[in-house]
């Protein structure tokens, strides 16, 4: 092999790498509402939606409440805000779930496969390669909902922590080449009081001031 061409290759190579090194970001072609998704429930929200589509192809991840559970909010961005803490005592199920939809018809299709990446670390910035492949997910069906304390392998998940996990959605051809990719963040954070919450706090607070002003006179 010539030194050029062995250049090249550490080239390519090392940009490779960058990449992968690289924190994961939010990756659509359009984010709102993915008509004739369900995510393989009743109610489940089809709103906000990080989509990509490339002819026949989609492919949507969002992120929605479990059962009723905590607020989910966006920035219109592909960036979700959620409630930390689990979804119920003695368990690790949290207040969210994640969820994602694949459609591609015509011959497209032929040939074409998918792979679901999951961050199970709320480290903030996380690159690509410290991802688990969760593909197999993707055998059940075109579209699901899943909670990260479903999955008994990675029982060491702990909803009560803040931080921040990701998930990518990706389509390859037959010749193994990128033709779509959705991707999304949820910072997970404590949940805020609400503003009747602080006046019994205040209240309280000044109620103990009032007591001690007492005591020392």
């Amino acid at each position: 092999m010539r030194l050029t061409n062995k250049l090249a290759a550490v080239a390519v190579a090392f940009a490779a790498g960058s990449a992968c090194a690289s924190p994961v970001s939010v990756s659509y072609t359009h984010f709102g509402k993915l008509d004739g998704a369900t995510f393989g429930g009743t109610g489940i929200s089809n709103e906000h939606v990080a989509i990509t589509q490339n002819g026949k192809l989609t492919l949507g991840l969002t992120v929605t409440p479990r059962a009723g559970g905590s607020v989910v909010s966006n920035n219109g961005a592909g960036v979700f805000t959620v409630e930390a803490g689990a979804f119920g005592a003695g368990d690790n199920l949290a207040l969210w779930n994640y969820d994602f939809y694949v459609k591609n018809s015509g011959l497209a299709s032929i040939g074409t496969y998918y792979k679901l990446l999951v961050d199970f670390d709320p480290t903030v910035g996380n690159s690509l390669s410290t991802y688990t492949d969760m593909s197999w997910l993707l055998l059940g069906g075109a579209q699901n909902s899943e909670n990260l304390g479903f999955l008994t392998n990675y029982s060491q998940f702990d909803p009560t922590r803040t931080g921040e996990y990701g998930f990518v959605l990706e389509a390859f051809n037959f010749f193994g080449q990128e033709i779509g990719q959705s991707a999304i963040l949820v910072e997970v954070e404590q949940k805020v009081p609400e503003p009747a919450s602080l006046a019994l706090v205040a209240v309280a607070l000044g109620g103990l001031g009032l007591a001690s002003r007492r005591r020392a006179g």
